[in-house]
């Protein structure tokens, strides 16, 4: 019968299997070395010694093969505005002005720099030409006088 046990590394406790994240193929049982409290606490205090920047920088690495220097060139390239609607675009607060990193679901390739509701809108009609340019005569054509 197997150990259903497991001694935490940081804080020496001997905890259920359940209270580890599982982990690569290293290790006897394939989990992490910590328990899921000690994780996530050593996590939070490394965040909280990141600077804003640093984190930024992380995300947009992580997420979109963009550094954080790339992501605030192309924002000046498009004068700190949204690429469609020209809008303002503010950074670190989530609102409808925020920044966004456009990119195509399929490739994962960086577009342009949009604002949150153009960024939604975009993904509300899944990037797909033919209704875009559909909504857009919808829109033409039925406008109010």
């Amino acid at each position: 019968m197997t150990n259903q046990f497991k001694v935490c590394k940081k804080c020496k406790q001997e905890l259920p299997l359940s209270e580890y994240s599982k982990k690569t193929v290293r290790g006897k049982q394939g989990l992490q070395p910590k328990c899921k409290t000690c994780s996530l606490e050593e996590t939070r205090l490394w965040r909280e010694a990141q600077s804003e920047e640093r984190l930024r920088d992380l995300y947009y690495k992580r997420t979109y093969g963009l550094s954080l220097i790339e992501f605030n060139t192309m924002l000046e390239e498009q004068n700190n505005g949204c690429y469609l609607c020209y809008k303002q675009l503010t950074i670190g607060k989530h609102s409808s002005d925020s920044a966004c990193v456009d990119h195509d679901h399929a490739t994962g390739k960086v577009r342009k720099i949009l604002c949150n509701e153009c960024n939604r809108g975009l993904g509300y009609f899944k990037d797909n030409p033919e209704v875009l340019l559909k909504a857009a005569s919808y829109v033409t054509d039925n406008k109010r006088v």
